[in-house]
């Protein structure tokens, strides 16, 4: 009885240690996690919008859990703000940007 216990635990705490890995470190680590980012999007996304206006994403959505991937399209002038309002009420995701367009 009292093993068995242990080993309830024990896997309790390994299946909560690989959700946690799975939603909040592995994407940190993931060498496909952006595209561009930093300095290269923010460089790319000001000269394009001095020509004005929003600006087409084309946006890479990989669900964790589901192990899925998607394509989806999205006109803003502030993906990083965008992507966040995606992503609530949503399972765990990465993204990244495949194309920018005006």
């Amino acid at each position: 009885m009292k093993l068995e216990v242990i080993i309830t635990f024990l896997v309790l705490i390994v299946v909560w240690i690989w959700i946690l890995w799975q939603m909040h470190i592995a994407p940190l680590v993931d060498e496909n996690y952006y595209e561009l980012t930093g300095k290269d999007l923010e460089l790319m996304e000001k000269q394009l919008r001095n020509k004005g206006g929003k600006l087409k994403y084309q946006v890479e959505v990989h669900y964790w859990l589901a192990d899925e991937t998607e394509v989806i399209e999205i006109e803003t002038d502030d993906i990083e703000w965008s992507m966040n309002q995606y992503q609530r009420n949503r399972q765990g995701l990465s993204w990244k940007v495949i194309e920018i367009e005006e």
